[in-house]
């Protein structure tokens, strides 16, 4: 039996190189004559595989390979030979007379051939020229329905994964809004399946919207729903003061998947004044009440308010405080004021009372002080003031302070 051929590996024989093709065939002669050549693995006992040697044999040319030949190299000894990974193809051959047809070679199952078989001759090296990969264009294989629903403070995922070759990048957006990329889980995690998932962790009602998933011209878009127990927008219900007469409201601002159903109660269930007859006005939904008009002794108390849907309820209760008292000084009631001649002087009225007060400057006849521009001004605090003092200003001043209650 002549040497043989080793893809990736060497080929020695003088024949063998001047054959005019190397070819493989496309099944086995159905006369072949048998040898046994026998390899031993880096790893194990010996294997015996079988390799067929004939002279007639199908045609098949090896497109993309060619061989190199170093004249005069001798064969390598025992140690410089490698096992790789990928299996060798072998290459048969028989000797050729001018007579007969070209060189045929025969491509039979991984094998190798003893080292007693390696003579003097050509040494054969083959390369593997460039494949060209052959793309095919993203295509859908899988992907999450168009409508998703989770519980707020839940995990929401996404997923669309896209054939082809290269393997399809995807893009993730928010139609109707930012991505919550602080609570987002890396895209090239293996979480995430390396971008083919879009995982956000405590979903939160403001996350709801259309969400895009997109590889070259194909596009996917999915709307999230975050149903939520009812929860309070910005903060719990918080306690309202305010005196007589003036309007109170009373906020119970809630929210939730579904809308909640507010009810505010005190002592028993408020409902809206269709007729408008009454003080007390439930606007938005029941999110507000307002009291026109605040009376201490029927509106003061304690309200609670409660919202509840499928999911759960919350409630808080809201205390009213409604002031009224008779006018109250904060300064002595009785000053004296010394002003040097030609400078100005204020003379202050500081006071509460709820209702709010009538405030009033008057003179020792009980009567008002007359507002002159550029001489006597009359502040928003109940302040009068007076420029360029002379002896006409010398007097007392009262500032005379009243409600409904003294």
């Amino acid at each position: 039996m002549n040497v043989l051929g080793i893809f990736h590996g060497y080929v020695f024989n003088a024949r063998f190189f001047r054959a005019r093709a190397l070819q493989c065939p496309g099944r086995p002669h159905p006369n072949p004559h048998h040898a046994r050549p026998r390899r031993r693995q880096p790893h194990g006992p010996l294997q015996r595989q079988t390799a067929r040697h004939s002279r007639s044999l199908h045609r098949l040319v090896l497109p993309r390979y060619r061989p190199h030949r170093r004249h005069g190299d001798h064969p390598p000894e025992a140690h410089h030979r490698r096992w790789r990974r990928k299996p060798p193809v072998q290459l048969r051959h028989s000797p050729r007379r001018s007579s007969e047809p070209p060189l045929r070679v025969r491509c039979d199952k991984p094998c190798s051939a003893r080292s007693t078989l390696l003579e003097n001759g050509f040494a054969w090296k083959f390369f593997r020229h460039g494949v060209r990969t052959v793309g095919v264009r993203a295509h859908k294989l899988w992907f999450s329905p168009e409508y998703v629903e989770v519980k707020a403070g839940g995990k929401l995922k996404l997923t669309c994964i896209f054939g082809g070759r290269p393997v399809p990048e995807v893009q993730w957006s928010k139609i109707d809004g930012d991505l919550p990329k602080k609570r987002m889980k890396d895209l090239m995690s293996p979480e995430s399946d390396y971008g083919k998932s879009l995982i956000v962790e405590n979903i939160h009602p403001k996350d709801a919207g259309h969400y895009e998933c997109r590889s070259q011209e194909i596009v996917r878009r999915m709307f999230v729903n975050v149903s939520a127990a009812p929860y309070w927008e910005i903060e719990e219900p918080q306690h309202v003061t305010t005196t007589e007469t003036k309007t109170a409201e009373l906020h119970c601002l809630a929210a939730g998947d579904p809308q909640p159903l507010i009810q505010c109660r005190n002592g028993k269930p408020l409902y809206s004044d269709e007729g408008g007859q009454s003080r007390k006005i439930l606007l938005d939904s029941g999110r507000i009440l307002r009291i026109d008009d605040a009376i201490h002794k029927q509106d003061a108390g304690v309200y609670q308010c409660n919202a509840s849907n499928p999911l759960g309820y919350i409630w808080a209760n809201i205390a009213l405080d409604i002031q009224a008292f008779a006018p109250l000084f904060h300064m002595p009631i009785r000053r004296i004021f010394k002003v040097v001649r030609g400078n100005m002087v204020d003379i202050s009225c500081d006071v509460t009372a709820a209702p709010e007060p009538i405030v009033r400057w008057v003179d020792t006849k009980d009567q008002a002080i007359q507002i002159i521009p550029g001489r006597i001004q009359l502040f928003a605090n109940h302040t009068l003031r007076i420029y360029d003092v002379s002896s006409a200003d010398e007097g007392e001043y009262y500032c005379n302070v009243s409600n409904k209650y003294g």
